[in-house]
């Protein structure tokens, strides 16, 4: 439960700092502009990614999706992908243990038909 509670604060955190991150450098666009709006639309984009990259606020967005990224896989884990990985394995060593002892019968008989 502890894990599952951390899983989606980290999942919403990530989001909120990706989206706020956005939100802010699109206010900073904004305040660029001001009130006489004279720019293109490539002239607002390219305000707007100079305000991501100048700001720092693509290197915060980046530790926002990792953060979301990572809440989500602990998520993932800890409401039922952890068991069903756990119950493939299981599965896959009792497939080998059947062949296992399947291949060694068989070697077995033939070496005891060699012999005779």
């Amino acid at each position: 439960m502890r894990r599952a509670l951390a899983g989606g604060f980290m999942l919403l955190g990530g989001i909120g700092l990706y989206v706020g991150t956005r939100l802010a450098a699109l206010k900073f666009t904004e305040l660029v502009i001001g009130p006489q709006h004279t720019y293109t639309e490539d002239g607002v984009r390219m305000l707007y990614n100079s305000s991501l990259r100048g700001n720092g606020f693509m290197t915060v967005g980046v530790l926002g999706i990792l953060l979301a990224v990572l809440g989500f896989l602990v998520l993932l884990m800890d409401l039922g992908l952890g068991g069903f990985i756990h119950r493939q394995r299981e599965r896959i060593r009792e497939n080998n243990r059947a062949f296992e002892a399947a291949y060694w019968e068989a070697k077995r008989k033939r070496e005891s038909d060699e012999a005779d």
